[in-house]
């Protein structure tokens, strides 16, 4: 073989080891695929129900796991401790308070001062959760007084998002029926959507007017303009109920898109909308008097255009025909069209003419 080239043909030559290189594409993550579903998906009926379906849970966890967790709140507030300094003055000692709808949990902030570092070791002193006093009726003046009065405050809050909580879910369940069934239950459940997710809403901007009244003047500074030692942090919580809004308006989205999509044409549309038929009706009367203004002539049809009578106003009560103030005399110059002052006397009315 000369200048070293390889003969195919030759089955003794090295081109029978010879392996060409197949180039092997990379392994799609999951991340890319879920992204090429999504791109590559089409606004189907079925494709919306999986992401209404996605979006629904997502809603029903933002709104049903803040009810039962304690971290919408977090308070730092000092409380008097069983612990006296040099002069005989009781201690106070800086707790953090963790609050929700139902239980309160305290514990002993990270930096404390040295005299306040040996009780702290006490595990007996740090109380366990206390339930809401509005529930127990129990006193929890000595176990915290700004966070048990924020708590006691919270009764409607809960009861509204209580009840948004379960509208969500009624409005999953129409979801799933309205499209198996391929009814009217598709609609009902976006009604649901929006009451709920305005629910929840409410008591979420209730919940906050609440702590803001509650904690705005102790965190004001003190008569000796030494700064507060209250503070306060929403949680988790509180970002996932007030977050869930979001998602259950593309929830309502989605609903409403799915329903229409089933009737395309407005003839079907006005089998389901009520009014949408005897509006159509007036749409076509009225394109039958249209004017085509391109050409500027008439659009001929079966039924004539009616005739339309002009009628002048009379601007004085008292003023006659062949008055100076009767309307007719300012208006005869700059007007053709005006009528004329000999005008049939049978078609003449205290207020107007028209001829």
């Amino acid at each position: 073989m000369d200048f070293g080239v390889i003969d195919f043909y030759d089955m003794d030559s090295p081109a029978k080891n010879y392996k060409p290189d197949i180039f092997k594409p990379a392994k799609k993550t999951c991340k890319k695929r879920l992204f090429n579903f999504f791109i590559k998906n089409k606004c189907t009926e079925n494709s919306m129900f999986l992401t209404n379906l996605c979006i629904g849970i997502t809603v029903m966890v933002m709104q049903i796991l803040p009810i039962v967790t304690q971290n919408w709140l977090y308070v730092t507030e000092p409380r008097p401790i069983n612990l006296t300094n040099d002069k005989g003055d009781q201690l106070e000692a800086p707790f953090q308070y963790t609050a929700g709808h139902f239980k309160v949990c305290r514990s002993f902030v990270d930096n404390v001062s040295a005299e306040i570092e040996p009780i702290i070791k006490q595990r007996d002193y740090v109380e366990p959760c206390q339930w809401n006093p509005i529930y127990t009726g129990n006193d929890l003046t000595d176990f915290s007084f700004a966070t048990v009065g924020i708590l006691i405050r919270l009764g409607v809050p809960t009861l509204m998002h209580i009840i948004g909580a379960f509208l969500c879910i009624i409005a999953f369940f129409f979801a799933l029926l309205g499209y198996f069934k391929k009814d009217s239950r598709s609609v009902i459940s976006a009604i649901f959507y929006v009451i709920g997710g305005l629910t929840v809403s409410m008591s979420v901007l209730q919940f906050v007017c609440v702590v803001d009244d509650e904690m705005a003047p102790r965190m004001k500074p003190n008569a000796a303009g030494e700064p507060s030692f209250f503070s306060y942090r929403y949680g988790y919580s509180f970002m996932a109920a007030a977050l869930s809004f979001l998602p259950a308006q593309l929830c309502i989205y989605l609903q409403t898109q799915m329903y229409f999509q089933r009737y395309p044409t407005p003839g079907e549309k006005s089998k389901v909308i009520p009014g949408l038929e005897d509006l159509l009706v007036q749409v076509r009367k009225k394109e039958r008097y249209s004017y085509r203004q391109e050409t500027g002539t008439t659009i001929k049809t079966s039924s004539p255009k009616p005739k339309e009578k002009k009628c002048y106003f009379n601007a004085s009560r008292r003023s006659t025909r062949a008055s100076r103030d009767f309307t007719a005399f300012s208006i005869q110059r700059d007007l053709p069209l005006s009528p004329p002052l000999t005008a049939p006397a049978g078609t003449f009315h205290r207020d107007k003419f028209c001829y």
